[in-house]
């Protein structure tokens, strides 16, 4: 399984509060290129970065295909074979 993440903001030593606030800045740019979510599933891990589950995939090129798509929007975005 191939999982797409939308990397976010570094979050460092931020505090819950600011965290909050930088996962909110993440939903509010998808909202301007009119994306939106029924739910949010935030990823964490050794990156330290903001990351947000966009979709997962049985296989490499169906996961690419959907990070073009963002990229083209201006998101960074990275493709894992599992979730930390």
């Amino acid at each position: 399984m191939y999982y797409v993440l939308l990397i976010g903001p570094d979050i460092g030593d931020k505090d819950f509060e600011e965290r909050d606030r930088l996962r909110d800045l993440v939903v509010e740019s998808l909202k301007l290129e009119g994306i939106l979510f029924a739910e949010y599933h935030w990823v964490w891990d050794e990156t330290n970065k903001i990351q947000l589950l966009l979709g997962q995939y049985q296989n490499l090129t169906d996961a690419k295909e959907w990070i073009g798509f963002f990229v083209r929007k201006g998101f960074n975005l990275r493709i894992v074979e599992k979730i930390p």
